[in-house]
């Protein structure tokens, strides 16, 4: 991975593409649990997907050692780059449907008043997609459209989210040969320390393995009775035992 040295402006590191930056000099920790702030030499990486920040690490280390710590961290956090691509992408999604969940709510307040209404479908607008507005506007023209619009685009966005995490469970590595060092941190707006990126991605990697679970029993289905594998096929390559194909697809 491209490692290149980091600026404070910003000015030499490139616009596109994954890339880590080294900033090494004196790093700052804050206090945290018990331990107090405190500030030691040391190296700071920053994983990077053109301008969007993906993970970050501070380590401390003579200034000599910088480039080898530096290296071996980012051999370290290389297998994970498709993960956490999906992750800001899932996170990105989060974001959205929490803003359109508030925004249910104000249109549920909102009632009859037109004005309110419209205020709210106007800020609505930006989350819908075309065809979130004209199936809003094909339902139930006794109401608003906010409401039957923010059912819409919430609905559109959990679909998504479920299609995130599954393709973020797939793209991940083996994490018994590529534990992620708790070291590495997401980086959020407002906080010195982000959260620890190994706990963000096992909660993630664990809610998108919920979501590939739920959709056993209708791939099972489908597998049988619409693509015509045999029962003994499917539990040689799932491990289902027989007897849950069967409660599925009763003779």
């Amino acid at each position: 991975m491209n490692i290149v040295t980091a600026t404070l402006d910003g000015s030499h590191t490139p616009q596109e593409g994954v890339y880590l930056t080294q900033y090494t000099g004196r790093q700052q920790w804050p206090a945290e649990h018990d331990v107090s702030a405190w500030q030691a030499p040391g190296v700071r990486l920053t994983l990077m997907d053109g301008p969007r920040t993906l993970a970050v690490c501070k380590l401390e280390c003579a200034p000599v050692d910088a480039d080898d710590l530096a290296a071996q961290f980012a051999g370290d956090i290389e297998p994970w780059v498709k993960t956490l691509r999906y992750l800001v992408v899932v996170g990105r999604l989060r974001s959205d449907l929490g803003a359109v969940k508030r925004l249910s709510y104000e249109a549920e307040e909102a009632g009859w008043d037109e004005s309110e209404a419209d205020t709210v479908t106007d800020r609505l607008l930006p989350y819908a997609t075309d065809a979130d507005v004209a199936a809003a506007q094909a339902g139930d023209h006794l109401r608003p459209l906010g409401a039957p619009l923010a059912e819409l685009v919430a609905a559109r966005l959990r679909a998504q989210i479920m299609k995130g995490l599954r393709r973020l469970l797939a793209s991940a590595p083996d994490v018994t040969e590529y534990p992620i060092h708790p070291v590495w941190r997401r980086q959020e707006a407002g906080f010195i320390e982000g959260k620890r990126m190994d706990q963000v991605v096992a909660r993630n990697l664990l809610a998108g393995w919920a979501a590939v679970q739920g959709l056993r029993d209708p791939l099972i289905t489908w597998a049988v009775q619409g693509a015509e594998l045999s029962r003994t096929e499917v539990q040689q390559l799932t491990g289902v035992s027989r007897s849950t194909t069967n409660r599925l697809l009763p003779a």
